[in-house]
């Protein structure tokens, strides 16, 4: 009688430990969410010297996985980067987005760019400090968002290191310009 009434009670124990589940706040999420963001970006340059400079861009859209938490998906995209010392270039549409080609209004000429490439992420080493215009545009193969484009203009300096992220929201409007929000 002892023996079941103990292997009862280990068997009704290990029912209520695997039936019990914890959901987080809401707001735990959020903050381990800028947690981890805040890591990927000290780890991403993690063993580079001091007297490097380094700029990291990556690429992707929100996602939403099947608990309804949102994640960075990285996505492969064209990704151009023209040294802007006027702050006058700009990227006019997806066409010439595409082609790598910036308006300079103050010249009133295309500039092609000499830095372009076709991937989720593009890292440059000891960029000259400066100006310069970022333009990255989505693939055609996305569900929403095809060949969306955003540009964001930056300034570095020696031995900084940048890692910036854009990330297409799933309003993404095809062949559109996006805010580029951090």
């Amino acid at each position: 009688m002892k023996k079941n009434l103990i292997s009862t009670g280990i068997f009704l124990a290990c029912i209520s430990c695997t039936s019990t589940h914890f959901d987080l706040p809401s707001s735990i999420e959020s903050k381990n969410a800028t947690l981890r963001e805040t890591i990927e970006q000290e780890n991403s340059f993690y063993g580079v010297p001091d007297s490097v400079s380094l700029l990291n861009i990556s690429v992707g859209k929100s996602k939403t996985d099947i608990n309804g938490i949102s994640y960075f998906n990285p996505e492969l995209s064209t990704i151009s980067l023209w040294s802007d010392s006027q702050a006058n270039l700009t990227v006019r549409n997806v066409k010439e987005a595409l082609e790598g080609i910036a308006y300079d209004a103050l010249e009133n000429k295309l500039i092609k760019c000499e830095n372009t490439i076709f991937s989720s992420q593009i890292s440059h080493q000891n960029l000259p400090p400066g100006e310069y215009l970022i333009c990255v545009v989505l693939n055609n193969n996305v569900e929403n968002g095809k060949n969306a484009f955003s540009i964001k203009r930056i300034t570095t300096h020696q031995y900084e290191k940048i890692a910036l992220k854009k990330e297409f929201t799933n309003q993404s409007k095809n062949q559109s310009l996006e805010d580029w929000q951090k």
